[in-house]
C-alpha cells in the first residue's frame, strides 16, 4: 500500500488491493480490515492525493494484529514523511 501510494497510486480501492496482496502472502494471516484514511480524521480517503495512514488489523491464528503506516506520495520509501 504504502509503496503504491508512494509510486503516485491516488486510488484508495487499488491502494487496498495491494495491501491485501502482501498480507495474503503470508501464511495463516486472515484479513480483518485493511484501509487508507485521512490521517487526522481516521476516515476512509477518498483519494490518496496527499499523506494517508494505511491501518489494519490481521489474525495471525488466535492473535489480532492492529497497526498502521504514514504513506505519502512522491515518497521512495514507505513511511517516509515530507
Amino acid at each position: 500500500g504504502a509503496a503504491a501510494v508512494g509510486a503516485g497510486c491516488t486510488d484508495p480501492a487499488e491502494v487496498r488491493r495491494a495491501m491485501v496482496t502482501v498480507v495474503d502472502t503470508a501464511p495463516g494471516v486472515r484479513v480483518d480490515y485493511l484501509e487508507a484514511v485521512d490521517p487526522e480524521s481516521l476516515e476512509p480517503a477518498a483519494v490518496c492525493d496527499r499523506e494517508v495512514r494505511l491501518i489494519g488489523a490481521v489474525h495471525l491464528g488466535v492473535v489480532r494484529l492492529l497497526d498502521n503506516l504514514a504513506a505519502v506520495p512522491g515518497s521512495a520509501h514507505p513511511g517516509d514523511t515530507p
